[in-house]
This record gives structure tokens, C-alpha cells and sequence, in this order.
């Protein structure tokens, strides 16, 4: 057995730890707009590794979508000189490994500054970070879905 602070200690902030947790609560571990009413299961499921930036820690979270073939990311964490939690997001092709800086395209603006973020977040604001995650990638499938269906 360990301390609680030793067990729960991967590198990210807890309140970063809690948003991930609210996001599985939520059934966040699949996106809900890609039910398959044919094999009674989601085809969008999320997966999660660790996002490191130096001081900025957190987690990356990645899903496929199959007809596309686009992957898309969002990593959240907490930035390195404030309590804000920031979010980014971007699509990339599929990696087989959690994404990280170097995955993020030089066009996305948190690349030439590390406040140029897609969401940030309030100390505390878990819940509605973890909403718009769930939403971010719900959005994401549709609209991947709309392109496989016209493409």
C-alpha cells in the first residue's frame, strides 16, 4: 500500500486528474454520435495518454474515426505559470503513439506561444472542461461522418 499522494502522482495536476475522471463518469470514453445501431457498439472510443510540455502536464486524448481515416486530438493540461487549465485541439494522421508537442501542426498558434491554447479554463472549472471535450469530439465525429457520407 501506498500514501493516496503517492498513488495518484503520474506528473499531471489533480484537477487535470479530475477532469479525466469526470470525462469517464460521463461515458466519455466513447463518443456518443458514433453508436452503430448494426453491431450495438460505438465505433469512436477515446484514447488517453500523458501530454508533457515541460511544466505544462496533463493528458492527450485521441480517436480514429474508420472512413476517414482522421485522427483527432485533444490534450488538457495545466499551464506552467498560472491555474488556468488550457485545452488544444487539433487533427492530425494517426499516430500509434499519445501525440505530443512536436504532433501539433506549426499552424496551430499555441506553437509560437504557449497562451494561444483553443479553450482555457478556470482553477476548479472541471466539469465544463470535461463537457467540452465530450462535445469537441462528438462535433468531430459528425462531422466526419458528413464528409464520409459526401466524400
Amino acid at each position: 500500500m501506498q500514501d493516496l499522494e503517492s498513488y495518484m502522482r503520474d506528473g499531471a495536476d489533480a484537477n487535470v486528474r479530475a477532469i479525466l475522471c469526470l470525462i469517464q463518469a460521463m461515458d466519455g470514453h466513447f463518443i456518443e454520435s458514433s453508436w452503430d445501431v448494426k453491431i450495438s457498439d460505438y465505433k469512436g472510443k477515446l484514447r488517453v495518454g500523458r501530454w508533457e510540455n515541460g511544466r505544462e502536464q496533463g493528458y492527450v486524448m485521441t480517436c480514429v474515426h474508420p472512413l476517414t481515416v482522421q485522427q483527432f486530438n485533444i490534450a488538457i493540461f495545466n499551464h506552467r505559470s498560472s491555474d488556468m487549465i488550457f485545452g488544444l485541439e487539433w487533427e492530425s494522421s494517426i499516430t500509434m503513439n499519445s501525440p505530443t508537442l512536436a504532433d501539433v501542426p506549426e499552424t496551430h498558434g499555441y506553437t509560437n506561444s504557449s497562451t494561444n491554447v483553443d479553450r482555457s479554463f478556470i482553477y476548479n472549472a472541471h466539469y465544463e472542461c470535461a463537457e467540452w471535450v465530450k462535445e469537441a469530439f462528438d462535433e468531430w465525429w459528425t462531422e466526419q461522418d458528413d464528409a464520409a457520407k459526401t466524400g
